[in-house]
């Protein structure tokens, strides 16, 4: 009888365990999974603030890029344009990229259908050759302001580059030339 007893004591002991057991895990799965929740909506609130905060860090870069093209278009000696004195031209645009290091790769400077003029720094290999077919060239002309164009591995500096363009305007405001 002893040993019935003391089987029925385990039996008992064991059902209790099983019972606590359950209840806990009834009680630790929502509990994990409304922490789950939590977490993810965490870490996505980090994420989109990351990306809010890289979208408008990028916003600020486009923007003064545009900015400083349009202060180099404004600056650019128009004498020294249409008489084709390169070598000033070359040293204002040397001076020009030292005042904006944003444009490190170069500056350039397009005649108004699309020829390559002069550049800092200096590859007078590119003078005389057709820029038109690029799409900062074309969107300039079309919409007659600056724009960004759109990202490129440039041939001559090994780097995607990014190009920024303004037009430059004699005093009739036609367009005489794009930086």
């Amino acid at each position: 009888m002893a040993r019935h007893s003391l089987n029925l004591t385990s039996k008992t002991t064991l059902l209790l365990a099983a019972i606590t057991f359950a209840v806990l895990l009834n009680m630790i799965i929502p509990l994990m999974h409304h922490q789950e929740k939590l977490l993810q909506k965490t870490i996505l609130q980090g994420l989109d603030g990351q990306a809010i905060a890289t979208a408008h860090g990028i916003d600020l870069f486009l923007g003064a890029g545009l900015r400083d093209s349009m202060a180099i278009s404004t600056t650019l000696p128009l004498e020294a344009l249409s008489q084709g004195r390169w070598g000033e031209l070359e040293l204002h645009l040397k001076r020009m990229q030292e005042v904006f290091p944003t444009f490190r790769s170069g500056i350039f400077i397009l005649d108004p259908q699309g020829k390559f003029l002069v550049d800092y720094p200096s590859h007078p290999e590119l003078r005389g050759q057709s820029y038109a077919h690029r799409e900062y060239y074309q969107r300039t002309m079309a919409e007659q302001k600056g724009v960004v164009g759109q990202p490129y591995l440039s041939e001559r500096v090994k780097s995607p580059v990014l190009t920024f363009t303004s037009p430059v305007r004699d005093s009739q405001g036609h367009i005489v030339a794009i930086v």
